[in-house]
């Protein structure tokens, strides 16, 4: 009787281990079926990717506004003695570091000659010369003595080397000429031409 039971429960252990087994096996299964259908669905409705490309574009922004002085148009040139009037003012801004130039050309300068205020009805004239009064940014410096009989081609009134002008500067364009009470009645005139070019 003894020997039935031990029997009995040696089944039963053994029923019971491979139920353990079972179930971990089974439990295992289930665990690599729904592993590999994750895995399934992943590929036939993963998440889809995309990319979004940023630019943006700057532009050149260089630009000169001429003012003209008031005294431009009512130059003392039947006054004796040197005059050096104001003519006007030249404001630039520039956002391109590698910089600029500023020319200026008269209407009436011819080589050996100079720059001159004509009178068309006499013929009589005023020679005279241009400055320009710069900030000392970029490499600038004050010109003085352009439109000399020497040159008459576009002269550099200033040069901006390695600077943005991010806030807008003036320049100050004068005149230098010796006025003469004895000249012929009449307008004496000429245009200049202020002229940027970037670099």
């Amino acid at each position: 009787m003894s020997n039935n039971v031990n029997n009995t429960r040696s089944i039963m252990s053994r029923t019971n281990a491979l139920a353990s087994v079972g179930a971990v096996g089974f439990a295992l299964g289930v665990i690599i079926a729904v592993a590999s259908m994750v895995g399934f669905w992943d590929r036939v409705f993963g998440a889809q990717t995309g990319d979004i490309t940023m630019r943006g574009t700057v532009t050149p922004n260089c630009n000169i506004t001429v003012v003209t002085a008031s005294g431009a148009t009512s130059l003392p040139v039947s006054v004796d003695g040197a005059q050096t009037p104001t003519l006007g003012t030249v404001t630039q801004s520039c956002n391109k570091r590698v910089g600029y130039t500023l020319t200026v050309a008269s209407d009436n300068c011819t080589a050996g000659e100079g720059a001159r205020l004509n009178e068309t009805v006499s013929g009589e004239y005023l020679a005279y010369t241009v400055s320009v009064d710069n900030p000392a940014t970029g490499g600038s410096s004050d010109v003085s003595g352009l439109l000399a009989p020497a040159n008459c081609a576009n002269q550099t009134g200033r040069d901006v080397t390695n600077y943005k002008v991010s806030t807008p500067e003036d320049s100050i364009i004068t005149a230098s000429f010796t006025g003469n009470s004895t000249l012929e009645p009449g307008t004496y005139q000429d245009r200049l031409v202020v002229t940027m070019a970037v670099k």
